[in-house]
């Protein structure tokens, strides 16, 4: 028996006629719904398939999301310590030229 889905209606508004489709309301009631145990089987399979996407999905967005964030804390790393090595080579620097001139004075 083929499944009976809805309605195809044709209706006349101002000399113009319309053809539209009424789906009936779900869940279907001609033939009804049978859920039989092959049926629920597939249907626990796919949602437990469902489920292990989602949780892929957000495994791999966590990860995303750890090495943006390792890459800002290494960058951030590296800004620090460049301008720890300059403060230290200016410092350096004028040590060595404070020293000349201390000893140009003798």
């Amino acid at each position: 028996m083929p499944r009976e889905t809805g309605q195809y209606r044709i209706t006349s508004t101002h000399d113009e006629e319309v053809h539209a489709f009424t789906p009936h309301r779900l869940p279907p009631a001609n033939p009804p719904l049978s859920i039989d145990g092959q049926t629920t089987a597939l249907h626990e399979a796919a949602l437990y398939a469902a489920r292990r996407l989602a949780i892929a999905a957000a495994l791999y967005l966590a990860r995303q999301l750890y090495e943006q964030a390792l890459d800002a804390a290494w960058n951030v790393l590296q800004a620090s310590v460049q301008l720890a090595v300059d403060v230290l080579a200016a410092q350096l620097q004028s040590c060595c030229i404070e020293t000349e001139l201390k000893m140009v004075d003798y």
